[in-house]
């Protein structure tokens, strides 16, 4: 993966949640939590599925991988 990893996190407009949303390799994964603390543990499992997402758009078209 590349380094042009975008990261936001915002409240939303009801003030009860917190979308978080991550950006890399022209993937994006957003994800809502509802405490502060959850905010890394999330950005992490967002940066693991895009890198899973462009695993898998990388190996669409080999069959023998």
């Amino acid at each position: 993966m590349g380094s042009g990893i975008n990261i936001s996190t915002d409240l939303t407009e009801d003030g009860n949640m917190y979308e978080i949303r991550v950006e890399a390799d022209g993937f994006i994964e957003v994800c809502f939590v509802s405490s502060m603390h959850l905010i890394d543990e999330k950005i992490m499992y967002l940066k693991a599925k895009i890198n899973e997402e462009a695993r898998k758009a990388f190996l669409q078209d080999f069959d023998d991988v």
